[in-house]
């Protein structure tokens, strides 16, 4: 008996060891001067490493590799954007229990001139800075202001195909230490009948 309850807390130490405490998320924020990388509920205490990758009308202005020790960490990539552009940010992050990505795609409308009236019509100045994403307040012939986010999208999650949910545990472990459970019980019973005739 006293082999069965050795076998039950090997494979649940072994257990708690390999699970991670919850999925992994990466959100990209762009705006016209910064693309902010931020990483939340990454492994506690470990160090983990996120390939961060930024193109602008299909340039690429940024390649490099952020570390980090979980469960968080923020990155900023300074920009340097005028007039229109397409900008895609992508993360490829490896923590020590699994791999995932994520990333942002963004229209923004940085402006080129420190007014957005059209002077021809005689419209007043145009719109708010940067950040904010709004646009002009220019009056008949005002344009759009200088800067802010058009549309994006948030990005992403680590892969999960073949995970449990909010652990980044893969299936086959917890499928391999039950049937070692019922192999070891199955094997300490019959020793015991074996032993009891």
């Amino acid at each position: 008996m006293k082999r069965f309850f050795v076998a039950i807390c090997v494979a649940l130490a072994a257990l708690a060891l390999a699970a991670p405490a919850s999925a992994t998320r990466v959100v990209v924020d762009i705006t016209c001067t910064e693309a902010t990388f931020t990483y939340t509920s990454f492994p506690e205490g470990r160090e983990s490493s996120s390939v961060e990758t930024v193109t602008v009308n299909g340039t690429q202005v940024h390649n490099g590799t952020f570390v980090f020790t979980g469960p968080s960490a923020t990155n900023v990539v300074p920009l340097s954007i005028t007039g229109s552009a397409t900008v895609v940010a992508t993360s490829v992050w490896t923590t020590p229990f699994n791999t995932g990505q994520g990333g942002d795609e963004a229209e923004v409308d940085c402006g080129g001139g420190t007014t957005g009236g059209d002077t021809t019509t005689g419209g007043d100045t145009g719109g708010t800075t940067g950040t904010t994403g709004t646009t002009g307040t220019g009056g008949t012939g005002g344009t759009t202001g200088t800067g802010g986010v058009i549309s994006g999208t948030t990005g992403g999650t680590g892969e999960t195909g073949g995970e449990l949910p909010f652990t980044g545990l893969p299936i086959w472990i917890p499928i391999v230490l039950a049937g070692a459970l019922l192999a070891s019980g199955a094997f300490l019973l019959r020793r015991k009948r074996d032993d009891v005739s």
